[in-house]
């Protein structure tokens, strides 16, 4: 799957941490990556409840209207796994020596881990880039104290399009994006059998019939008078073509997987956050609504629907970052 996908942008990127001993505004010396947890510790969390509702800060990123998640982890190394596992019978019919140690891979330094899933409905990298520039606007004093930390951002963080370039430098390809706003299977079309076949016989017989007519041009098929060799050359034309209409066929339809999911129908974080405030508000109201009578149930929720405006997606909604407790009608 990739980075693209349902459309959202799924970017995860590794930035390594620098290793040089610091001194911070205290006087205490201390590494990056200590300060780095330092940051993460201390960065403020969306407002999971009432209580921390009322809390003066929230969250770095629900200032934007685009990020469904966000996640940030310090990777110190890789995990190691244990040796590769060997046959000891024929490890010791080898005269190996299994009490020596094999290869262990091990990163040079420390990496900050940045996984952060936002709309991009079309799927290009000028929507990741526009994100990041607006990432940098909206949040960068705010996350400047983490990225500050690791290579490269102070030479090329001047501005936001240095900001991007910093962090897609550091991007990897996301293969398992986590999609999971379809409720049932995405409009996909799939390729017919005949037309597969078409894609097959076309270039088998191209190449097949193109390989033989040269060949033949060129003197090079041997005539009746050798049936043997003759039915050989064929038989290997035969094979060629069948290889290159495999191949077109194979290219096709590993193309196809690679193509993005399209994208669900409200699945933008302006729709997913109003379906949530839906949400409470209509079991707050399923609540309130017990024992009424037809003719009450029926006014109360025009009421309801009056009240909150289904198809506005921006006004009553949930805040990006908050979690509000449901409200009931008066």
């Amino acid at each position: 799957m990739p980075t693209f996908d349902g459309g959202r942008c799924f970017l995860t990127a590794l930035l390594p941490i620098k290793t040089s001993e610091v001194v911070d505004q205290d006087g205490l010396r201390s590494s990056p990556v200590h300060m780095v947890r330092d940051v993460l510790a201390l960065l403020p969390t969306a407002r999971q409840s009432p209580v921390t509702e009322s809390l003066p800060v929230t969250a770095p990123f629900a200032k934007c209207t685009k990020t469904h998640f966000a996640r940030f982890a310090i990777i110190d190394d890789v995990i190691f796994n244990g040796r590769l596992a060997s046959n000891a019978i024929v490890d010791s019919l080898k005269s190996l020596d299994r009490t020596i140690p094999g290869p262990c891979d091990a990163l040079p330094g420390p990496y900050l881990l940045m996984a952060v899933d936002f709309d991009a409905p079309k799927g290009t990298d000028a929507e990741l880039r526009d994100y990041l520039k607006d990432m940098w606007t909206r949040m960068g004093p705010e996350l400047a104290p983490l990225f500050q930390q690791c290579f490269g951002y102070d030479e090329m963080a001047v501005n936001a399009d240095g900001f991007a370039e910093f962090i897609i430098g550091c991007q990897l390809e996301t293969t398992m994006p986590f999609n999971d706003y379809w409720p049932g299977f995405p409009p996909l079309t799939a390729m017919s059998k005949p037309f597969l076949i078409f894609n097959f016989l076309v270039p088998a017989l191209v190449v097949g019939g193109g390989l033989y007519w040269a060949l033949g041009a060129m003197g090079l098929i041997a005539h009746r008078q050798n049936p043997w060799l003759y039915c050989a050359e064929v038989l290997a034309l035969m094979l060629l073509g069948i290889a290159a209409g495999l191949c077109v066929v194979y290219r096709m339809v590993m193309a196809r997987g690679e193509q993005p999911f399209p994208m669900a129908p409200n699945s933008d974080l302006r729709s997913v956050l109003k379906a949530l405030y839906l949400q409470r508000e209509l079991i707050a109201f399923a609540i309130a609504m017990q024992g009424k009578s037809p003719a009450d149930l029926t006014q109360a929720f025009g009421a309801f629907l009056q009240k909150n405006q289904v198809t506005d997606t921006d006004n009553p909604t949930q805040k990006p970052g908050t979690i509000m407790p449901a409200g009931s009608l008066v």
